[in-house]
Protein backbone atom coordinates (compact mmCIF):
# COMPACT_ATOMS: atom_id res chain seq x y z
CA UNK A 1 0.00 0.00 0.00
CA UNK A 2 2.83 1.92 0.99
CA UNK A 3 4.38 1.87 -2.30
CA UNK A 4 1.32 2.85 -4.38
CA UNK A 5 1.33 5.60 -2.18
CA UNK A 6 4.80 6.65 -3.85
CA UNK A 7 5.42 6.34 -0.11
CA UNK A 8 8.37 4.35 -1.11
CA UNK A 9 11.29 4.90 2.10
CA UNK A 10 8.39 3.59 4.30
CA UNK A 11 7.63 0.93 2.38
CA UNK A 12 11.14 -0.43 2.13
CA UNK A 13 11.17 0.06 5.85
CA UNK A 14 7.91 -2.15 5.95
CA UNK A 15 9.47 -4.50 3.63
CA UNK A 16 12.70 -4.81 5.50
CA UNK A 17 10.41 -5.59 8.75
CA UNK A 18 8.53 -8.31 7.09
CA UNK A 19 11.28 -10.18 5.59
CA UNK A 20 13.38 -10.46 8.82
CA UNK A 21 10.06 -11.90 10.02
CA UNK A 22 9.94 -14.07 7.58
CA UNK A 23 13.56 -14.82 7.71
CA UNK A 24 12.79 -15.82 12.14
CA UNK A 25 9.99 -18.03 10.49
CA UNK A 26 11.69 -20.01 8.19
CA UNK A 27 14.37 -20.94 11.17
CA UNK A 28 11.95 -21.36 13.78
CA UNK A 29 10.35 -23.57 11.44
CA UNK A 30 13.41 -25.85 11.29
CA UNK A 31 14.00 -24.53 7.93
CA UNK A 32 10.68 -26.44 6.37
CA UNK A 33 9.97 -26.16 2.63
CA UNK A 34 6.90 -24.25 3.40
CA UNK A 35 8.00 -21.40 5.28
CA UNK A 36 11.21 -20.89 2.76
CA UNK A 37 8.47 -21.16 0.05
CA UNK A 38 6.65 -18.25 2.05
CA UNK A 39 9.87 -16.25 2.78
CA UNK A 40 10.18 -16.26 -1.33
CA UNK A 41 6.57 -15.34 -2.37
CA UNK A 42 6.83 -11.84 0.16
CA UNK A 43 10.54 -11.38 -1.63
CA UNK A 44 8.99 -11.58 -4.78
CA UNK A 45 6.49 -8.79 -3.99
CA UNK A 46 9.23 -6.41 -1.92
CA UNK A 47 11.34 -6.82 -4.90
CA UNK A 48 8.94 -5.16 -6.97
CA UNK A 49 8.64 -2.50 -4.42
CA UNK A 50 11.60 -2.36 -4.19
CA UNK A 51 12.21 -2.24 -8.25
CA UNK A 52 9.72 0.79 -8.27
CA UNK A 53 10.94 2.69 -5.97
CA UNK A 54 14.12 2.99 -7.60
CA UNK A 55 15.91 0.71 -5.50
CA UNK A 56 17.45 -1.78 -7.99
CA UNK A 57 20.33 -3.08 -6.83
CA UNK A 58 18.24 -4.41 -3.67
CA UNK A 59 15.79 -5.13 -6.10
CA UNK A 60 17.45 -7.31 -8.24
CA UNK A 61 18.97 -8.96 -5.49
CA UNK A 62 15.71 -9.89 -3.24
CA UNK A 63 14.25 -11.28 -6.41
CA UNK A 64 17.57 -13.63 -6.85
CA UNK A 65 16.95 -14.52 -3.42
CA UNK A 66 14.07 -15.81 -3.75
CA UNK A 67 15.06 -17.70 -6.98
CA UNK A 68 17.62 -19.11 -5.02
CA UNK A 69 15.12 -19.92 -2.39
CA UNK A 70 12.56 -21.64 -5.12
CA UNK A 71 15.87 -23.60 -6.40
CA UNK A 72 16.91 -24.92 -3.46
CA UNK A 73 13.08 -26.35 -2.68
CA UNK A 74 13.39 -27.66 -6.26
CA UNK A 75 16.72 -30.00 -5.09
CA UNK A 76 14.94 -31.00 -2.29
CA UNK A 77 11.93 -32.27 -3.70
CA UNK A 78 9.31 -29.98 -2.73
CA UNK A 79 9.05 -27.54 -5.24
CA UNK A 80 5.12 -27.61 -6.26
CA UNK A 81 4.28 -27.16 -9.74
CA UNK A 82 2.65 -24.05 -8.94
CA UNK A 83 6.06 -22.50 -8.13
CA UNK A 84 7.65 -23.69 -10.85
CA UNK A 85 5.21 -22.39 -13.76
CA UNK A 86 4.40 -19.25 -11.93
CA UNK A 87 6.78 -17.97 -9.07
CA UNK A 88 10.21 -19.50 -10.71
CA UNK A 89 9.14 -18.12 -14.71
CA UNK A 90 8.25 -14.71 -13.20
CA UNK A 91 11.16 -14.48 -10.94
CA UNK A 92 12.95 -15.66 -14.07
CA UNK A 93 11.56 -13.19 -16.27
CA UNK A 94 12.07 -10.42 -14.11
CA UNK A 95 15.76 -11.10 -13.66
CA UNK A 96 16.61 -11.56 -17.35
CA UNK A 97 14.14 -8.46 -17.99
CA UNK A 98 15.39 -6.10 -15.18
CA UNK A 99 18.55 -6.96 -13.25
CA UNK A 100 20.62 -8.75 -16.60
CA UNK A 101 22.16 -6.88 -19.45
CA UNK A 102 22.57 -3.41 -18.85
CA UNK A 103 20.52 -0.86 -16.38
CA UNK A 104 17.16 -1.60 -15.75
CA UNK A 105 14.57 -0.19 -17.43
CA UNK A 106 11.35 1.84 -16.13
CA UNK A 107 8.13 -0.16 -15.87
CA UNK A 108 9.99 -3.83 -16.07
CA UNK A 109 9.61 -4.91 -12.56
CA UNK A 110 5.82 -3.56 -12.50
CA UNK A 111 4.28 -7.09 -14.03
CA UNK A 112 4.20 -8.66 -10.79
Amino acid sequence: VLADMNRFSESFAVGDATIAAYRRLVELSGNTPGARRSLAAVMRTIGGNRYNGGDYARACATWREALAIHRDNERRGALSAFDRNGAVVELTRLLRTSCEGGPPRAGAGLRL
